[in-house]
C-alpha cells in the first residue's frame, strides 16, 4: 500500500488525504528479513504506535486507537497461554488449554458486535457437541452451523487472512466435489455475501477463477453455471465500467454458451451416424446402456494408439454394454476410410460423414480442440464423462 522511511530517531510516519481501506495490514522490515506486525485499520485513522524493534508486539502500546489497543492486548493474552504450555506436562497442559478456551469464547461472546469481535468469529469454527459421537452426525452439524455468527456485511474481512481460509475450507472440505454439490455451495455463499458488494465481487471472481481453472472432468460445468447466473444476469456489475472490462465480459458470456451444450448432465448433440445411406439413424438411435464417442483425425498421430486400445478391450465394452462410435473431424473421406479399413474395431459404429458443415456443427457442439477426443453416454445419451483418454473411458466403463 506504501512505503516509509525510518529516520534517525526510530519514526516513520503514514500519511492519507482520505481513509483508507478498513481491514488487517501489514507493517513490513524489508532489512530485518521482511520481519513484520498486524495492526487494525477501522474508521477512525488517527493513531500512533510505539513499540521495540526486539519486542513489536509485547512492547507495543498505542495512543488514539482503541481498537488496536484491544488488539494488541488479545494477542499478548494468546501470546501468554502459549508461553506456559511450552514446558507444560499433559494434566497442566489440559488445564491450560480449558482456560484458553474459556478466555476466548469469553472475549467473542462480549465483544461479538466489535471491529475485532467481527474479524476474529471468521476464524471460528463450530464446537462439536460431546454427546455427539457419530461421525456422519458430526460433519453435518459442522458443516450446518459453520457460517453461524460471521457477519458477511463485515467491510473489512475481505483484507484479512480469514475470509479466504473459510471459503476454501468450505469449498474443499465441506462439499461434496461434484459439479452440482459445489454449485450449491457457490449459491449459497454468493447469497451470503450479496449485500456487501465488496466481498461478493471478491468471491463471484474466486470462484469463477478456481473452476475456470479446474482441470477435473466436468467442473467447466460450474464456471458455466457462475456465468449464466451472475455474469450474464449482469450481476457481476464491475465488468461494465470500462471498455476493456466490457470486452473480457463478452469473452467468458461466449465462453460459457461454447461449453453449454456439452457439459456433463446435458443430453450429447445428436449427429448422424451416415449421411450417405440411412438418413434418419442418428446417435440417439443406438440401443445401449453407455456409448462412447471418439472424435479422432487420420493425420493425428495419438489417433493409431488410441483405436488399438479400444480393439483390445471389446470383450470389456460387449460386457458392459458399452458401443463404441467414432467420428472422422478430417474431411478428408478417402483417407477417413482407409484408416478405418485398417484400424477397424469390432463392434464400433463408425460414421460416415463427407460434408464439411456438419462436421464444424459437431465440433462446436462438443467444444472440440484436441483430438482425439472421448465422451461417455449414458443409455439417455447424457454426457457423464468427457475429454477422457481411452485407458481412462476403459477404466470408467470398468466401474460403472
Amino acid at each position: 500500500k506504501d512505503s516509509a522511511i525510518i529516520d534517525q530517531n526510530g519514526k516513520f510516519n503514514f500519511s492519507y488525504s482520505e481513509p483508507i481501506e478498513e481491514g488487517v495490514y501489514l507493517i513490513v522490515f524489508p532489512s530485518e528479513s521482511n520481519t513484520f506486525f498486524e495492526f487494525l485499520l477501522d474508521d477512525d485513522q488517527q493513531f500512533e504506535m510505539i513499540t521495540k524493534q526486539s519486542d513489536l508486539i509485547g512492547s507495543a502500546s498505542f495512543k488514539g486507537s482503541s481498537v488496536n489497543t484491544q488488539f494488541f492486548n488479545y494477542l499478548k493474552k494468546i501470546e501468554s497461554f502459549k508461553t506456559s504450555s511450552l514446558n507444560a506436562d499433559s494434566i497442566q497442559s489440559e488445564v491450560i488449554k480449558k482456560n484458553f478456551n474459556t478466555y476466548k469464547s469469553d472475549f467473542l461472546k462480549s465483544n461479538s458486535d466489535s471491529f475485532l469481535g467481527k474479524l476474529l468469529l471468521f476464524n471460528e469454527r463450530p464446537s462439536i457437541p460431546e454427546n455427539m459421537t457419530n461421525q456422519t452426525e458430526q460433519f453435518y452439524y459442522y458443516k450446518s452451523h459453520f457460517f453461524d455468527s460471521k457477519d458477511f456485511n463485515f467491510k473489512a474481512i475481505q483484507r484479512s487472512q480469514f475470509y479466504q481460509g473459510l471459503l476454501d475450507e468450505y469449498m474443499d472440505n465441506l462439499t461434496v466435489q461434484s459439479p452440482d454439490s459445489i454449485i450449491v455451495s457457490c449459491d449459497l455463499i454468493l447469497t451470503k455475501t450479496s449485500s456487501n458488494k465488496e466481498l461478493f465481487k471478491y468471491t463471484l471472481i474466486e470462484l469463477l477463477n478456481k473452476y475456470a481453472a479446474s482441470k477435473i472432468i466436468c467442473f467447466d460445468k460450474i464456471y458455466v453455471h457462475l456465468v449464466n447466473q451472475y455474469y450474464a444476469k449482469g450481476k457481476a456489475n464491475w465488468m461494465n465500467e470500462t471498455a476493456e472490462s466490457k470486452e473480457q465480459l463478452k469473452k467468458i458470456i461466449e465462453s460459457s454458451k461454447r461449453l453449454e451444450p456439452c457439459v456433463c448432465g446435458k443430453t450429447a448433440y445428436d449427429f448422424k451416424l451416415n449421411e450417405r445411406r440411412d438418413q434418419n439413424k442418428k446417435l440417439s438411435s443406438i440401443s445401449a446402456t453407455y456409448t462412447i464417442v471418439l472424435f479422432w483425425d487420420p493425420s493425428i498421430a495419438k489417433t493409431s494408439e488410441t483405436f488399438e486400445y479400444f480393439a483390445k478391450n471389446t470383450s470389456i465394452l460387449k460386457e458392459k454394454n458399452a458401443v463404441l462410435v467414432t467420428y472422422p473431424v478430417s474431411d478428408d473421406q478417402e483417407k477417413n476410410i482407409q484408416f478405418i479399413e485398417k484400424n477397424n474395431i469390432e463392434g464400433a459404429t463408425n460414421v460416415v460423414v463427407t460434408d464439411l458443415n456438419m462436421i464444424q456443427d459437431t465440433k462446436k457442439y462438443y467444444d472440440i480442440s484436441t483430438i482425439p477426443t472421448i465422451y461417455i453416454l449414458d443409455q439417455d445419451k447424457k454426457i457423464i464423462y468427457k475429454k477422457i483418454s481411452a485407458e481412462q473411458a476403459i477404466d470408467i466403463i470398468k466401474s460403472l
